[in-house]
């Protein structure tokens, strides 16, 4: 996916759309919507690939190196929900994000928990 297509979904979840579904936006939140972007990007891909470098998008036909399922179901609630805090329309920041934060705390579930009682002995 790339970053406009990323945007383009936000817009449409935020629903700033005229009745035939095209974005009425002005340059102010094009300009603002690759911050957005980005900071939901290095979020998710840090999640998922920690010691992975980071490399933001600086272009709309840039592509976002997500899984698509990731693309599809995460990220577009953490993008729509920095577009509305931008915006200044905290009611619709404030469902976007707990929606975000809800579908991003089922990437970051722990695989293997360790014992971490400790044995007789172990203390010194």
């Amino acid at each position: 996916m790339t970053a406009k297509q990323m945007f383009n979904k936000a817009i449409i979840l935020l629903g700033y759309t005229d009745s035939t579904g095209n974005a009425q936006l002005t340059e102010r939140m094009r300009s603002r919507a690759y911050a957005a972007i980005n900071q939901v990007y290095a979020d998710l891909h840090y999640a998922l690939n920690p010691k992975k470098e980071f490399v933001p998008i600086e272009d709309w036909e840039d592509k976002i190196d997500l899984p698509e399922r990731i693309l599809i179901e995460v990220a577009p609630y953490g993008v729509a929900s920095f577009l509305a805090m931008t915006e200044g329309d905290g009611e619709q920041s404030q469902i976007f994000a707990s929606l975000f934060n809800s579908k991003r705390a089922l990437l970051t579930s722990v695989s293997e928990i360790k014992d971490t009682i400790p044995a007789v002995g172990d203390a010194q």
